[in-house]
């Protein structure tokens, strides 16, 4: 016999015993620590309840389990991306996610055996994150909100590890350059998938603030104080320390932040400040393409024997996660040298806020030669098809003879910092996920799949649990960089807005691929010249249909259609839901 059985549970309430603590990894709160509330316990009294539902919806959520399973595994992308983006996907089922009491999503960067691994949806973490954009944007919205709405002190800043409960204070670190300016560029992201003005309106003051704040006289950082559109101050980051000086990593999250926020700015009424991002963000272009590209790659300018460079940032703040003092932390009297810098070296993030960029359809940040070679350096320099030569004196998470990609290399001719950067002889599959998806965006595609293919190869289960892509422990969400080989390889562009969505695969030709957009989901397929595209779940609202790589006449189910470039036009908003499809047809133009 078939038995159905469902294994339910309801644990309404948790300790928030990570409470007041100065960083992560201290003692446990001391006094009675306060609690969080789970969000699955106002939807159903008890776990009898839970389980009774699930029975009662059970042919329909197992119909719709198995059609997104369905269209994904049965897509036409590589099988490394279809298994890089749906292993990671368990990580948002882990412990490391939790669903606060009002809907907010809140997050550990992973999970520990006993505690969560490093609190607080740690945003230079989860940066790097694209599921829950394209899967869940509803979802990802509430990181927005929260993180604006009780992250922002008063000088407009954004702290980057949130406390429980809500709105109980602040972190004692502060802002992080790239955490700061990655909920800009996201608030704009989830605007573009959205449509909705009201939300952009409503959170644009907070938003507009924490653009100000990169040049505010009350920015104690000092990031970019003259209005150059180039962070130069105290740059604290993802490897737990600060960078000093000019660098193209933390600066093209800048950039991207400068031209989202002008794009904002214009659709709230504020054309002068959003002429002065654009400005901004030119002036920054122009003086990291001179200045800061050696001919290979970005690179960090700064004078490492010049202890004047950090000495005015000696004010008595936290040094990164360290406990000494700030010149402690920062300044080697055995080297004469600025510790925990990139200097030469050629870093795997160094254009991250052009991986940004291109992921939200804002363009070049920089020259867009200079972008492609710099990719390219990172792939011939930082991917290593065999490790058993590195040495690697931080945390292990690939080894011997299998293959990864370095966090940072000195080149042959590049002078190597005595004390570099924390972690840059480790290899991380976020940023491995990260780079492939670049790689592939810029038409690097075999290179960005080797990557994968390495990653994967990995955890293929006969080391490493194939679903659990490990860092500062397991479940790490950086990992959830992996969804964006998916929307890489399909070419996927998608403005709720301007109602439009938009496919172009990286291999043209008969294939069928799984898509998921706004509020719907499901398969473009390709075949000799129609194009068809179908709402698998949810419900797509769109107005026109973006083909670049089917140029020609355009017909929508069999009637001719208007085309603007590669835009064919459907004539009217149209709402299709789960079951509808469109069928595009193309005619070359010199056709009779």
């Amino acid at each position: 016999r078939r038995v159905r059985f469902a294994i339910t549970w309801n644990y309404p309430a948790g300790s928030i015993y990570w409470f007041n603590r100065d960083q992560p990894g201290d003692p446990e709160y001391a006094g009675e620590a306060p609690t969080w509330r789970n969000y699955y316990a106002t939807q159903w009294a008890d776990s009898r309840a839970s389980g009774a539902e699930a029975f009662a919806r059970w042919d329909a959520l197992e119909r719709e389990t198995c059609a997104f399973r369905d269209s994904l595994f049965g897509s036409s992308l590589p099988a490394e991306i279809i298994d890089a983006a749906a292993s990671t996907l368990a990580i948002l089922r882990t412990a490391t996610v939790i669903r606060l009491e009002g809907g907010e999503l809140w997050a550990w960067e992973g999970q520990h055996i006993r505690e969560g691994s490093c609190e607080g949806s740690c945003t230079h973490v989860w940066n790097y994150q694209q599921a829950l954009s394209n899967l869940f944007p509803k979802l990802e919205r509430t990181l927005r909100e929260t993180e604006f709405l009780y992250n922002q002190l008063t000088t407009g800043g954004l702290t980057f590890r949130q406390r429980l409960p809500l709105g109980s204070g602040f972190d004692i670190i502060g802002p992080c350059a790239d955490g700061h300016f990655g909920a800009i560029l996201k608030a704009y992201r989830e605007w573009k998938n959205a449509g909705d003005d009201a939300w952009l309106k409503r959170y644009w003051p907070n938003i507009r603030r924490a653009l100000d704040y990169a040049w505010s006289p009350d920015n104690p950082d000092r990031w970019d104080p003259e209005g150059a559109g180039v962070l130069w101050g105290r740059q604290h980051h993802t490897l737990d320390m600060e960078l000093f000086g000019p660098n193209s990593w933390l600066t093209t999250m800048y950039l991207a932040a400068l031209k989202a926020g002008s794009r904002m700015a214009l659709a709230v009424g504020e054309e002068a400040f959003a002429n002065q991002c654009t400005k901004l963000a030119d002036k920054g272009r122009a003086w990291v393409d001179a200045n800061l590209f050696n001919g290979r790659y970005y690179a960090q300018k700064l004078d490492l024997s010049d202890r004047a460079e950090i000495e005015r940032f000696d004010q008595g703040r936290k040094a990164g996660v360290l406990r000494e003092s700030f010149m402690e932390a920062y300044w080697s009297d055995e080297y004469g040298e600025i510790k925990y810098q990139i200097g030469e070296g050629c870093l795997t993030d160094q254009i991250l806020g052009q991986w940004h960029a291109d992921i939200a359809g804002l363009g070049d940040l920089l020259d867009g030669g200079n972008v492609a070679v710099a990719l390219k350096s990172v792939f011939e320099e930082n991917f290593r098809p065999s490790l058993r030569d590195h040495f690697n004196p931080c945390r292990v998470y690939a080894y011997e003879n299998e293959a990864g990609l370095l966090i940072c290399t000195w080149p042959d001719g590049a002078a190597k910092p005595a004390v570099p950067a924390p972690y840059a002889e480790e290899v991380w599959t976020g940023l491995e996920y990260m780079l492939a998806s670049h790689l592939i965006l810029r038409g690097m595609v075999e290179e960005g799949l080797t990557v994968v293919r390495a990653t994967r190869a990995r955890h293929d289960g006969s080391q490493r649990n194939p679903y659990n892509d490990i860092e500062c422990g397991s479940y790490y969400a950086r990992a959830l960089s992996s969804y964006a080989l998916v929307n890489a390889y399909i070419g996927l562009s998608f403005d709720q807005g301007l109602g439009e969505i938009g496919f172009r695969p990286v291999r043209p030709g008969e294939a069928t691929y799984f898509w998921s957009a706004g509020r719907g989901w499901g398969e473009i397929e390709f075949r000799g010249s129609r194009a068809t595209l179908s709402i698998k779940g949810g419900e797509l609202e769109i107005s026109s249909v973006s083909l670049p790589a089917m140029p020609g006449r355009a017909t929508v189910d069999g009637k001719p259609a208007a085309r603007q470039g590669d835009r064919i036009e459907l004539g009217a908003r149209r709402v299709l839901k789960a079951g509808d499809s469109l069928v595009m047809g193309v005619e070359p133009l010199g056709a009779p």
